[in-house]
């Protein structure tokens, strides 16, 4: 991922820096590399394609963070705050276009370059949506859709890609659809913990948007839904052929518990 962005010169390479050395969990990049090699992909497939999912998310980090104003990322200071909105910014650019080039180093390379496209756009679709629905009252229904299509597209390709790459474009489909539950699922759990937090800053919050919208019983309707998230979820990446879903599954089983909102 590194290498992919060294010529953009300082500040630009100074940004990404700071920003990969927060660290992470990675877990697009890992879901993404161990599915690769549970299909047969060289490992020089897999990790490329891995680096691919991992620079696209990461752009989006960097170009929400300026967005949202958040001054923080993964309990440092966020790039913008120090090297500048425009190097940060330039920064999640060149994150993408690297993106891309890792992609290029894997087979059914334009089927794959335009696939990822059109999940990169559906998250910029999403990211519209959940800058303008931050705060105000929603139904479950449409919360999830502004939250799905914010989260979903982009943890979707660490298992769309290596699937399309192994040539399984029939399981596309349902990857996807498995994804995009976890990640509703798991943004819905932070919702859980962040809503203190959320609360004050207008951020887009199912507890809070379903009590904005009178639901009295928020947290436990949150609570549930997460389960039948994390139900679909674990049967659609059962469906997937070979192993192609125990990545995901894995993930599913180490999901924390729903935590308690802070007094």
């Amino acid at each position: 991922m590194r290498a992919l962005c060294e010529s953009t010169g300082a500040p630009v390479t100074d940004a990404i820096d700071h920003h990969l050395a927060a660290g992470g969990g990675r877990t697009r990049g890992r879901t993404a590399l161990s599915t690769g090699l549970a299909l047969g992909l060289s490992e020089t497939v897999s990790l490329a394609i891995a680096a691919g999912c991992e620079l696209l998310h990461n752009a989006s980090l960097l170009h929400d963070d300026i967005q949202d104003r958040d001054t923080l990322r993964r309990g440092r200071p966020a790039a913008w705050t120090i090297f500048g909105e425009a190097s940060a910014l330039l920064a999640g650019d060149a994150m993408i276009s690297a993106a891309y080039a890792a992609l290029a180093e894997a087979p059914r390379t334009g089927v794959l370059i335009a696939h990822a496209h059109r999940r990169v756009a559906e998250t910029i679709a999403g990211q519209a949506r959940d800058l303008d629905a931050g705060g105000r009252a929603l139904s479950l229904q449409a919360y999830e859709a502004a939250a799905s299509a914010k989260s979903g597209p982009l943890f979707a390709l660490a298992l769309e890609l290596p699937l399309l790459a192994a040539g399984c474009e029939a399981d596309t489909r349902r990857a996807g659809e498995a994804a995009h539950r976890f990640a509703l699922a798991y943004q819905m759990n932070d919702d859980l913990a962040d809503a203190h937090a959320d609360r004050k800053a207008g951020a887009l919050n199912a507890v809070i948007a379903l009590e904005a919208a009178g639901d009295i019983g928020a947290r436990a309707r949150v609570e549930r839904r997460i389960a039948q998230h994390l139900d679909a979820a674990r049967a659609l990446a059962a469906s997937l052929p070979r192993a192609a879903g125990e990545p995901l599954r894995a993930l599913i089983a180490t999901l924390a518990a729903p935590a308690c909102e802070p007094a």
